[in-house]
């Protein structure tokens, strides 16, 4: 049997903070990712998203995961955590929600498995963000959100 875990992913909830008042504010935004990027042993995706937002899924070591955003503040860069660690360890999926700086709600499934909308991420992961709505109950296929692609591109610190 294959185990599925679904989390609510909280914006805010790091020690990083989720309000750019209390994000560490660098003059680059190469800066602000290597700072973000401080005890990640893995690869880093940067999710542009169709709303103008950056989000990260981090790879902090294998089958743990964080996501975050980078964003442009009156002062410089930011870069956040918007969740605690994500342990996939002993299963196939995970999928919530968390809010942008700007406010918009995503969607964001990282699973095992390819589907339509996702892209490859950490050797055996794909990642799928899609904004986020009402439309966040549980379907016949078992997938609980679904809603248009944000993905607008990506590119993959190492």
């Amino acid at each position: 049997m294959t185990a599925v875990s679904v989390v609510c992913f909280l914006g805010g909830c790091s020690a990083a903070g989720s309000s750019d008042s209390e994000a560490e504010v660098f003059n680059t935004e190469e800066e602000a990712l290597e700072d973000f990027s401080e005890g990640v042993h893995g690869e880093i995706l940067i999710i542009h998203t169709t709303s103008g937002d950056q989000l990260m899924v981090a790879n902090r070591v294998q089958d743990n995961f964080h996501i975050g955003e980078s964003f442009k503040t009156d002062g410089g860069y930011a870069a956040v955590r918007l969740t605690t660690g994500i342990s996939l360890h002993d299963t196939s999926s995970t999928e919530g929600t968390t809010t942008s700086q700007d406010g918009n709600e995503y969607a964001i499934i990282i699973t095992d498995e390819q589907e339509e909308q996702a892209v490859p991420f950490a050797e055996n992961w794909y990642v799928s963000v899609m904004k986020a709505g009402d439309s966040s109950e549980e379907s016949d296929d078992g997938t609980l959100y679904h809603g248009e692609n944000a993905i607008e591109s990506v590119e993959v610190l190492d």
